[in-house]
């Protein structure tokens, strides 16, 4: 089983930016989402959008305000990126401990290349560089 990290940040993003040509198609809406976003819990979630990007360590390219993520920070291998908007839901999403249900909310999910799931709550997508469609 592959392991789940869960962060709770409070102001993740604070981002002034311009749409940023991406790596990967956005795909907003949770009738066109991918298995990874199931994966992520895009069942019971309002994904905003989710897009894949060349190297985790470039996931700032889309949100240069977001702190630091040292998992993601020195990974040159693929991710995919989901966004969701609202309260989350992580019932579908393995090991996310009980007690943090009530606290997730505007979640930002990246899946590294190798299976890992990296979930970030709180996250503002105020001026976010990724284009919602």
């Amino acid at each position: 089983m592959k392991s789940v990290r869960t962060r709770s940040i409070a102001a993740l993003l604070a981002v002034a930016g311009v749409t940023a040509a991406g790596t990967g198609a956005v795909i907003a809406g949770a009738d066109r989402t991918s298995p990874e976003a199931h994966r992520c819990g895009a069942d019971r979630n309002a994904v905003v959008a989710e897009f894949s990007i060349d190297a985790a360590r470039d996931l700032w390219d889309y949100l240069p305000a977001m702190l630091r993520a040292p998992e993601l920070e020195q990974d040159d291998r693929s991710a995919h990126v989901v966004i969701f908007a609202g309260e989350f839901d992580p019932s579908d999403v393995p090991m996310v401990p009980t007690g943090q249900a009530s606290q997730l909310n505007e979640v930002v999910c990246v899946i590294q290349a190798d299976g890992t799931l990296n979930l970030y709550s709180s996250v503002s997508r105020a001026n976010s560089k990724w284009e919602q469609r």
